[in-house]
């Protein structure tokens, strides 16, 4: 059974006793847990499955609103705990306007050099970013796993932050619309990202080429 807690950051000091909260009473209740009916408005810090990663097996961020933050609307990070990131959910979210200085409505990051990330599902969301220039996709680093299924993208500019590229993240399902140009495709030659088609023995269906793991290697 899942236990889903209602977060608001809008009063001083709540991040900070609920993390507190979370660290001690929920790993006597339950091996699941998850952020619920959560809404966030211009703070720094995302709605994120980071601070109860060394507790849980399974975190689960849904039905929340995320609008107007400086950073990332959501944030999928590890700092480097001892107990593996994975299995993690997101789903039923919107991200309205996020990563107003920087990132988007998804970051993705994990530490350089410790900690092990992988497996998330992420699906039924509307990320919504009309800042100018903005992406819905803010993926610091690549890990396995990362499965992005019936979401809705639009973006102004690009789908994925300048400077960073998907490697083995799926995308099944999704809609995708440029608030700065109706269509990114070429025909033949590369999908929305930019990645050159097709990458094995065929196209792929879809705006996103998939690419195996083994082919990066």
């Amino acid at each position: 059974m899942h236990h889903l807690v209602n977060k608001y950051l809008n009063f001083k000091n709540a991040f900070f006793f609920l993390s507190l909260l979370l660290l001690i009473l929920l790993p006597l209740l339950s091996l699941d847990a998850g952020i619920s009916g959560d809404e966030e408005l211009n703070v720094q810090d995302p709605v994120s499955i980071d601070d109860m990663d060394p507790v849980f097996y399974t975190a689960i961020i849904q039905y929340c609103l995320s609008y107007h933050n400086e950073g990332c609307g959501f944030g999928l990070y590890e700092f480097g705990a001892a107990k593996p990131w994975e299995n993690n959910i997101v789903r039923y979210n919107i991200s309205q306007d996020d990563g107003i200085i920087n990132g988007g409505s998804v970051g993705i990051w994990r530490h350089e050099s410790r900690g092990t990330m992988r497996n998330c599902d992420i699906y039924n969301n509307t990320f919504y970013n009309s800042n100018p220039n903005s992406p819905s996709l803010w993926i610091y680093n690549n890990w396995p796993g990362f499965n992005f299924r019936n979401n809705i993208f639009i973006y102004d500019g690009s789908l994925v932050y300048p400077g960073q590229k998907i490697e083995t993240e799926l995308f099944q399902g999704n809609c995708f619309w440029n608030l700065k140009e109706m269509f990114e495709l070429a025909p033949g030659s590369q999908d929305i990202v930019g990645t050159s088609i097709p990458l094995g023995t065929g196209y792929d269906i879809g705006a996103i080429e998939y690419i195996h793991q083994e082919w990066l290697l």
